[in-house]
């Protein structure tokens, strides 16, 4: 039960949310079933956990929701859903409050079509005061300014007031401008996708849309400014004046007004350091080290109040790789609690197992990597890695040839490894192979082991490969 879809809901409002929502429940209007509202307030108790898996098992709900009627199977299963219903339409109606605009452009639409003239003009007012005091802050904005401004032709058109013309020019500006901002964003949607997964990116007309977006007046719209460079940097990685464009934009605070919109280009931007960083660019580490400290401290990573698990590795990872071991460690201890509970341990014990073996304490790390146990794939694969590089700092080579051979088997072996991380992970398995099983002392071998290493496109622990090569060949 307490798996139950209808708790991962409620698990994500807050207190004041769960007392509105109750209050939402108590109205006839949304809610006449008094079951419904009884299971709300016994749920009431045990949020905002909600895991207490004996209170919530369904034979003792069902026993607090009807103390004097027998258990019955399916009953407990349709109030349950009653009131998912019921939480989703509280949801929302929340959002639909915050949306203010939105609500008086509805009005707008409903006065113009009852020809009511006077709650019109009213409701018209209202709309501008609104867009003045808020100005214009995103796509839905500027969609609602063209609502406004052709609703309002409409209405000249029966009593002939003036200059329909200029309004029905704005409405047509203010009309393509909210399709440059989705349609930007769908692109950038796409591009990154195709960058981080197995999946590509849908054929679309992208010249012609960055042609406009670059022309005047769109140009001077900050989303659309910052989506054309973003789009302009995930196409052509050389493209290094719209990063810093970009990036900009985002460190600013610019597009604080706009969370999601800044998520996307945030993830974007670190998208693209990812990359440049695994094309043997290094100097874009501490590009992407600054967008990660921006991120928490505006906290762009949290999923539901707590930080995707590759993210916390990423992080820690190129800490290391900057040598900010101070950081990293209070980076681990302060945000562990920020680490799903499901998986707190096993993420907390890797990226700890990962710090060890950075600062040259192999058999502590081994150790942390012997005893936990990972559900996500990547961090397989990582801990996989580790546990190899481990073993070849300690030249343990009998096992690491054993280790080699398996971690080849799994990477194609699993179908949720997207083909980009295949190919790394292969790379780097079959670099260290011919590494392992090259003569000692034969520098010339190394030598070209290591060209072959900074030729090589896609490969996972290139740096750790780059300094043990350069090391044996006598660099």
């Amino acid at each position: 039960m307490i798996d139950h879809p209808l708790l991962l809901l409620l698990r994500t409002l807050d207190r004041d949310q769960f007392k509105k929502l109750q209050n939402f429940l108590k109205s006839p209007y949304f809610n006449k079933n008094k079951d419904v509202e009884k299971l709300a307030a016994i749920l009431a108790k045990e949020f905002p956990e909600l895991n207490n898996a004996k209170r919530l098992a369904v034979r003792a709900l069902h026993k607090k929701v009807y103390p004097s009627k027998a258990f019955k199977l399916d009953r407990m299963p349709k109030l349950f859903l009653a009131l998912s219903k019921l939480v989703d339409q509280f949801v929302a109606f929340e959002r639909a409050q915050d949306r203010e605009l939105d609500n008086r452009v509805n009005l707008l639409h409903y006065y113009h079509d009852a020809a009511l003239s006077q709650h019109f003009d009213k409701s018209l007012k209202k709309c501008e005061q609104i867009l003045q005091n808020l100005g214009t802050k995103g796509d839905k904005d500027y969609l609602n300014k063209h609502w406004i401004g052709l609703l309002s032709v409409r209405y000249q058109s029966s009593t002939n007031e003036l200059d329909k013309g200029q309004r029905l020019n704005e409405a047509y500006l203010h009309l393509q401008t909210f399709y440059l901002i989705s349609i930007l964003r769908l692109h950038c949607l796409s591009y990154n996708h195709k960058h981080v997964a197995n999946y590509e990116a849908s054929e679309l007309n992208t010249e012609l849309v960055l042609k406009q977006a670059g022309s005047s007046p769109f140009n001077q719209v900050l989303l659309i400014k910052a989506y054309y460079h973003t789009i302009l940097f995930l196409r052509d990685q050389e493209r290094d004046d719209s990063f810093k464009t970009v990036k900009e934009i985002i460190e600013k605070g610019e597009l604080e007004d706009h969370p999601e919109d800044q998520k996307l280009l945030y993830d974007s931007a670190s998208n693209f350091c990812a990359l440049r960083i695994m094309n043997q660019q290094e100097q874009y580490q501490g590009e992407l080290f600054e967008l990660y400290q921006f991120a928490l401290k505006k906290g762009l990573l949290y999923l539901n109040g707590y930080l995707f698990p590759n993210t916390i590795k990423n992080i820690v990872t190129l800490a290391l790789w900057l040598k900010e071991f101070d950081w990293v460690e209070n980076f681990i201890e302060h945000y562990k609690e920020r680490i799903e509970p499901e998986f707190r341990e096993q993420i907390y014990s890797y990226n700890r197992a990962n710090v060890l073996f950075h600062t040259g304490q192999f058999d502590k790390a081994r150790d942390l990597l012997e005893l936990a146990s990972y559900k996500d794939i990547y961090y397989q694969l990582s801990a996989r890695r580790l546990f190899i590089k481990i073993c070849y700092e300690q030249q343990e080579i009998s096992l690491l040839e054993s280790l080699v051979q398996s971690f080849y088997m799994f990477i194609y072996r699993d179908d949720l490894v997207a083909s980009p991380a295949i190919e790394s992970n292969r790379n780097f398995i079959n670099l260290l192979k011919s590494t392992i099983n090259t003569a000692p002392g034969d520098q010339d071998r190394y030598q070209k082991l290591l060209n072959k290493l900074q030729e090589s496109g896609r490969m996972i622990e290139r740096r750790w490969l780059k300094e043990k090569l350069s090391a044996l060949a006598g660099e």
